[in-house]
């Protein structure tokens, strides 16, 4: 562990302040156990205690600060004392080990006695920090402690005049109105839970003219986002000065006991859905199926054709990712995802999980997707697929990627010939990609060997 063997004397600090005048960006991860690196309590003790009496800023020039698992013991007086001041642009506070008034309240005491209303906290983040522009805040499960996001996150957020990406939890209608008539932000991130006090039709009686250009929601089920997609997104008219065109959908609840097509024609039936760019939509729902009882939990969780049908009017996707941990997709049917790629030739970036390709069908997303650049869908090669795949004699009417330069792939071979067919193949249609191979089976080549083989292949190839 380290630690202060001595006093720091007038020259440490001096030497200290000369290196941390120079510091642009901090990133630093405690363990949930309150440390990191081997860092003892009294480090960040002496940095507490020397700071409130200095009139500079320890990092007068840090402009970007993350900060992964911090208490409010140790951590966030030292975190008020010397990271925080008056350049910092740029805020993220991942999986706070304490609760959101904690963090924004100068102690319990406060929160106790009941004052938090009446008297205004001592370590205001506005007047800390007044040139923010990105605030992510990520209490986890403590979010769920209040039924409404505590008053002092309205107050912040009202008086940081310079915000562009926001993620901040929980909203009431109060707040959801305050971010949504910023129009300087164009990135928000917030969570719905099904108590949601915006959902409601008798509360709710604001139109939401005014989006971001990017939107991430986090609800706890199916029912509870198509609410918040038709609270938010069907009342959105589209003008030409919208930028509204990034939508991520986040899902907390274990096992959906609703369709996922309620999500998604809500979203198609918005009047700005066509205009949409980037969508993503991650359930990370993990199951083990021998745990599952149809008796007691009905059919397995499943994303079926119909879930996903509605999206076909979003011709103008660039983006489209598809997570949802272990639920099936379209039956591992590629023929499925094949016939819903046809609607959306512009994209550039799939994501499909859990699902996996052939070579075959592989091919036919090169062709289907002519712009494509990021492709993380499973290829895996085994057996008979390795006779199907093209021979050099057939390459002039393969189509050729130059963009793409991840894959993941597993092969299984069972010759050096199987290995430089599938080698020939990755050389001639995506010759700029550098997968990442695992191979299955009894005989395989080590990786070295396999690149080893395919640069042999690619040189064979250009002298010919």
């Amino acid at each position: 562990m380290q630690g202060f063997r001595r006093e720091m004397t007038h020259g440490d600090w001096n030497i200290l302040a000369s290196y941390a005048a120079r510091v642009l960006s901090i990133e630093h991860s405690f363990d949930r156990g309150g440390f990191n690196a081997g860092i003892m309590p009294d480090v960040y003790l002496a940095l507490t205690k020397r700071h409130p009496a200095s009139a500079d800023p320890l990092f007068p020039k840090l402009r970007r600060l993350r900060l992964t698992n911090p208490n409010e013991i140790f951590h966030l007086p030292m975190m008020r004392a010397v990271l925080l001041g008056p350049e910092l642009r740029h805020l993220y506070i991942e999986h706070c080990l304490m609760s959101p008034a904690l963090f924004f309240l100068d102690n319990r005491d406060q929160i106790r006695s009941g004052t938090s209303e009446g008297k205004e906290p001592k370590h205001r983040l506005d007047k800390t920090c007044p040139m923010l522009e990105t605030l992510h805040l990520d209490f986890g499960s403590w979010w769920y402690m209040h039924d409404e996001p505590i008053s002092q996150i309205f107050f912040t957020l009202s008086r940081l005049q310079h915000l562009r990406d926001v993620k901040c939890g929980p909203v009431n209608e109060a707040l959801l109105t305050l971010l949504l008539n910023n129009r300087q932000i164009n990135s928000l991130d917030i969570l719905v839970p099904d108590h949601t006090s915006w959902l409601s039709t008798s509360t709710s009686n604001h139109i939401y003219r005014h989006l971001p250009a990017s939107l991430t929601m986090t609800a706890d089920s199916y029912e509870t986002m198509e609410r918040a997609i038709k609270t938010l997104i069907r009342t959105h008219t589209w003008t030409n000065s919208s930028s509204f065109s990034s939508i991520n959908l986040r899902f907390s609840q274990y096992r959906p006991s609703k369709p996922l097509e309620l999500v998604t024609e809500a979203l198609a039936s918005c009047s700005s859905a066509s205009r949409l760019t980037d969508v993503e939509i991650n359930h990370p729902c993990f199951f083990e199926e021998d745990d599952f009882d149809p008796d007691e939990d009905g059919d397995l969780p499943a994303i079926h054709y119909s879930d996903l049908q509605p999206l076909e009017c979003l011709g103008h996707m660039t983006k489209l990712s598809l997570s949802f941990g272990t639920i099936s997709i379209l039956r591992q049917e590629p023929s499925q995802l094949l016939a819903l790629l046809g609607h959306w030739p512009l994209l550039r970036s799939l994501e499909v999980h859990p699902f996996s390709l052939d070579v075959p069908r592989l091919i036919a997303v090169l062709r289907l997707l002519p712009e494509l650049a990021y492709l993380n869908i499973d290829i895996i090669v085994q057996g008979a697929d390795f006779k199907r795949l093209p021979q050099k004699h057939a390459y002039a009417t393969l189509p050729v990627n130059s963009r793409i330069r991840d894959l993941s792939v597993s092969l299984n071979p069972s010759s050096s010939s199987e290995l430089d067919s599938f080698a020939r193949f990755l050389a001639h249609s995506l010759p700029l990609c550098l997968p990442a191979i695992e191979f299955a089976g009894d005989w395989h080549p080590s990786k070295a060997d396999y690149w080893n083989k395919v640069a042999e292949v690619v040189r064979a190839d250009s002298l010919r």
